[in-house]
């Protein structure tokens, strides 16, 4: 199957049958089947917003195929223009299309995190209207902007590589989870969380066929 060189923004922009075959790759990597693929590749890792397993997980992936992960902490000392036609005499400091591009021209991917529902405040964030939201604004511009694959290391709607882990994982359990029923139910909490986990794993197991019910809270 020819993946390469594309985005990964949404497992919407794959095939179920593609999905399942990086599922099936997923599954001989980490029976130990690992081959050095990456060996001169470098990924350039762009956090908008604190992380732990997906910071960590996608820099021992790098290494262990052969790559170079750099982590770039964007949120504490960069900000960027999104806006065509825009003045820069405000706060911010270049250009996506010009970082993107000069991204683009030393690395060989580029990985970003960038939730605007994503705090570490008590309370619930105070954001735009969905709208607003779902148009995902910096993973989209940088995706316009740069010439190398995008990686969608979760936004305001998706949450791909966490999707397709969740597939590894129900894979494991289930053999063939076809037919099989998956449910998505609420729990209480006391401020407003993210949507981009629960929606990518709401699709990876469409992907894998499953009978998929969401019970949810009126609202």
């Amino acid at each position: 199957m020819k993946l390469q060189k594309k985005h990964f923004y949404t497992t919407l922009d794959y095939s179920p049958s593609e999905i399942q075959h990086l599922v099936y790759l997923a599954l001989k990597m980490k029976s130990g089947t690992i081959k050095k693929s990456l060996v001169g590749k470098t990924l350039a890792m762009l956090f908008f917003n604190p992380s732990l397993r997906t910071r960590v997980s996608f820099t021992v992936a790098m290494q262990k195929l052969g790559g170079l992960a750099i982590d770039l902490p964007i949120k504490e000392n960069y900000t960027f223009e999104y806006e065509n036609g825009t003045t820069m005499d405000e706060a911010t400091i270049e250009h996506v299309k010009d970082a993107a591009r000069v991204l683009s021209t030393y690395c060989d991917a580029l990985a970003i995190r960038a939730s605007e529902l994503i705090t570490s405040s008590p309370e619930s964030v105070d954001v735009p209207g969905w709208e607003t939201l779902k148009k995902d604004k910096i993973l989209k511009s940088f995706m316009e902007y740069s010439h190398i694959p995008v990686i969608n290391m979760e936004s305001n709607v998706y949450h791909p590589c966490q999707g397709l882990g969740d597939a590894v994982t129900i894979k494991e359990r289930l053999g063939n989870p076809k037919g099989k029923k998956y449910v998505l139910t609420w729990a209480y909490h006391p401020k407003a969380l993210p949507m981009a986990t629960p929606n990518s794993q709401i699709l990876a197991a469409c992907d894998l066929g499953m009978e998929v019910v969401v019970a949810h809270p009126p609202g």
